[in-house]
């Protein structure tokens, strides 16, 4: 009797402890870090009904290990992200958090200290570009975690387009450095194209010139053979 009722406690306790093993390990930051894919390093649940607050959704059991990444189609639902950062570091990281794709209507960004909201930021092209912190043509939001600090970031989603979420997480140094890099490159390729079009203009120009001569040299060479000017 004693070992059903001890197997009775053991299956009640992993009852409770399975959606606190299910959480996303906490994904540290230290002074190394520059770039992370955060697609297959989250949480996410869906809010069919797009009305949950944030308390709501952080009360919810059935959030999903977003193995497959954070494409959901077409959806009326609102989705919520979520991951933990940690800080293990002496120093102070200076992070943006960029969502790579433009057409997202509304999104909402929360940083948590235990339960305690310590920023939020709105973006979604609904909102003037002008209201963001950052302009660029991606999402992106600052990030500053304090050192030894443990913070939680919750997104949610809600649009009308195709909904995916392409989550990437930036040292911002670094990401100046590649932005910097790739306006560069940008700059280049656009500047090679415009130098290629303006040679087949030119080219274009020259050899419509040449042939509106040709009728011109056709008739005065016509006329000196007439008079009898021309000499062989």
């Amino acid at each position: 009797m004693r070992r059903y009722v001890s197997l009775f406690v053991i299956l009640l306790a992993s009852t409770y402890l399975i959606p606190a093993a299910a959480i996303a390990d906490d994904i540290a930051i230290d002074n190394q870090f520059a770039k992370l894919e955060l697609e297959q390093e989250v949480e996410y649940w869906a809010d069919t009904s797009a009305t949950a607050t944030l308390d709501e959704a952080l009360e919810q059991p059935h959030w999903e290990h977003a193995t497959d990444g954070l494409n959901f189609g077409f959806s009326d639902a609102a989705y919520w992200v979520r991951f933990v950062l940690k800080n293990p570091e002496a120093q102070y990281q200076h992070l943006l958090l960029e969502i790579d794709y433009p057409f997202l209507d509304d999104i909402q960004i929360t940083l948590l200290e235990g339960d305690q909201v310590i920023a939020q930021q709105q973006l979604g092209d609904t909102r003037p570009a002008t209201s963001r912190i950052i302009r660029h043509p991606h999402f992106l939001a600052p990030l500053t975690l304090a050192p030894g600090q443990r913070a939680g970031i919750i997104v949610r989603v809600q649009t009308t387009s195709t909904l995916q979420i392409p989550l990437r997480l930036w040292n911002k140094n670094h990401f100046i450095e590649e932005d910097q890099r790739a306006t560069t490159l940008h700059t280049l390729f656009y500047g090679l194209l415009l130098a290629i079009s303006l040679y087949h203009i030119m080219l274009f120009l020259s050899l419509l010139w040449a042939v509106h001569r040709i009728p011109g040299v056709y008739i005065h060479l016509n006329k000196g053979y007439s008079n009898g000017s021309v000499v062989a």
